[in-house]
């Protein structure tokens, strides 16, 4: 970037000066005369030329070159400005049974976005078993363990229960990918409800997509959409699963693509290092920021409810979620028989329970305080976490960590196993601040506050505490521009340092003001 660039005035000064060091009898400085004009004339074409010279010494360097400079560099080392994307996911279509839906039927989004079915498909009847149904009051809980796939607002027939209240046909509500909820016509008379419990519904799930790209094509969890022409024997209100409809992104910005750029030139990629899956994993379009692990890292101490062993397998009941594959090592401590404790190659049995074979454990149970010891990236692993900081929530959706995890495939050492290759969503943990108590209270004042926790939050990695100290400093540093104040005394409904597991990002939630 070039320094000292004189303006206009500097330049046309100089050449009044130099004139009249040459012809002292001429006078430049005469504003109506013809010699200041052909100076001030000049001037302007030696400034056209330095404007010129500036833009190709700025266009040198990535931190100050523009667009259509950025591009080109881009494309010189294989990073091309990710483009806008559409949206998809699943609508469900109800209406009469075997119905066909044609592929490239149009519904549209209350806000007036258009979506087509990917494939055509047809209605038809299906029939799940509940595994559990409940009730408190009129309000009742349907789990069906292997997953439902409906959307709120879908007609279930509810059949089976001995206490007739539960059954007949009504508008659910999805609670998540296995329970739903819907209100009885009569309080309950018990609960659980017994009987041979069935879920009956006629629906078809198909594969939409915007026909337009951006962010606001995306629409959350329980969206209603609605036929274009109507057809018959298709119902017009159209539903979406819990996932609710992704993947839209607008272009990227420039200052995005421009530090994109800059990382890929301050970190120099070797094949799949951490900078590689990194440059790689934001070719994606919506993906910010992405978080690496090798082998050993992330190691997790989780305490042991129960140690059972039959013959020589144990059962091992943690208390909390293990996030781990088949045969990655454990390290068992602590349990008053010896042959319990030991290093073990581990089968998942599900997400918080593991079983191994240990000769000599014999029929009984473990006791004593009992610990497993593990990494969740072992030897001949990589972990890969991401967000998706301008998608609310910023957490991908299934299919957007299959679309890195296809991008990275890419690149992916022949001797890395795929399923070695762990890509996976954090965990989410937001955090709200409730103000019952600011001096002074002004908008600047809030403005400022939100901004400073935002970008606290913003900068935060994963699996990275925030301190007490870092959150009340965002605050006590707020300033209101307009009126010159800062904050004085506040009071906040949080307290102590907020805590983050390897794999939960903190975000900010609502700051709000009593």
């Amino acid at each position: 970037m070039l320094q000292n660039i004189p303006t206009l005035d500097e330049i046309a000064n100089r050449s009044r000066a130099d004139a009249k060091s040459q012809l002292p009898a001429l006078d430049p400085y005469n504003q109506s005369g013809t010699v200041n004009a052909e100076l001030v004339a000049n001037a302007g074409r030696v400034k056209e030329i330095y404007d010129q010279v500036e833009i190709v010494s700025d266009n040198n360097f990535l931190a100050t070159a523009d667009e259509p400079t950025l591009v080109s560099k881009g494309s010189e080392v294989d990073l091309p400005l990710n483009p806008a994307t559409n949206a998809s996911g699943i609508a469900i279509f109800t209406g009469v049974n075997a119905t066909n839906i044609p592929i490239a039927t149009e519904i549209q989004s209350s806000e007036g976005s258009t979506y087509k079915t990917e494939v055509s498909s047809t209605i038809s009847n299906k029939n799940l078993t509940i595994d559990v149904l409940t009730a408190t009051g009129t309000s009742a809980t349907a789990t069906i363990n292997n997953g439902h796939d409906l959307g709120s607002g879908v007609q279930v027939l509810i059949s089976g229960a001995v206490e007739t209240e539960y059954n007949g046909t009504f508008e659910i509500t999805v609670i998540s990918a296995t329970v739903f909820n819907y209100t009885l016509l009569s309080t309950a008379t018990s609960s659980p409800a017994t009987g041979t419990l069935n879920a009956n519904f006629t629906t078809a799930n198909v594969n939409i997509i915007s026909e337009s790209e951006g962010q606001n094509q995306n629409l959350i969890g329980g969206s209603r959409l609605t036929l274009v022409q109507t057809t018959a024997g298709i119902d017009q209100s159209i539903k979406t699963t819990i996932l609710g409809i992704d993947g839209g992104t607008d272009i990227e910005s420039v200052e995005e693509y421009r530090a994109r750029l800059l990382f890929n030139q301050r970190n120099p990629s070797t094949p799949f290092n951490e900078a590689n899956i990194i440059v790689q994993s934001q070719k994606v379009s919506g993906v910010t920021r992405t978080f690496v692990y090798e082998a050993q890292d992330l190691p997790r101490t989780v305490s042991v409810s129960s140690a059972v062993a039959t013959s020589d397998f144990v059962t091992l009941d943690l208390t909390e979620n293990h996030d781990i594959k088949d045969g990655q090592q454990f390290t068992i401590t602590g349990a008053n028989q010896a042959d319990f404790n030991g290093t073990f190659g581990v089968v998942v049995i599900d997400a918080d329970t593991v079983g191994y074979y240990s000769s000599g454990t014999a029929n009984q149970t473990a006791t004593g305080t009992i610990q497993a010891d593990f990494a969740v990236v072992q030897l001949g692993q990589v972990a890969v976490y991401f967000v998706r900081d301008n998608d609310t929530p910023i957490i991908p959706s299934g299919q957007e960590v299959q679309d890195v995890k296809d991008s990275l495939l890419l690149i992916k050492p022949a001797d890395l196993s795929d399923l070695d290759l762990l890509v996976r969503a954090p965990n989410e943990v937001t955090q709200a601040f409730n103000f019952s108590e600011l001096t002074p209270d002004t908008i600047g004042i809030r403005n400022s506050i939100e901004a400073n926790l935002g970008t606290l939050f913003e900068d935060n990695q994963l699996g990275q505490d925030i301190t007490e100290t870092q959150y009340n400093t965002a605050i006590q540093t707020s300033f209101d521009p307009e009126t010159n104040q800062v904050v004085q005394t506040f009071t906040i409904d949080v307290s102590g340092n907020l805590i983050a597991q390897y794999n939960e990002i903190l975000t900010l939630g609502t700051v709000s003001h009593l």
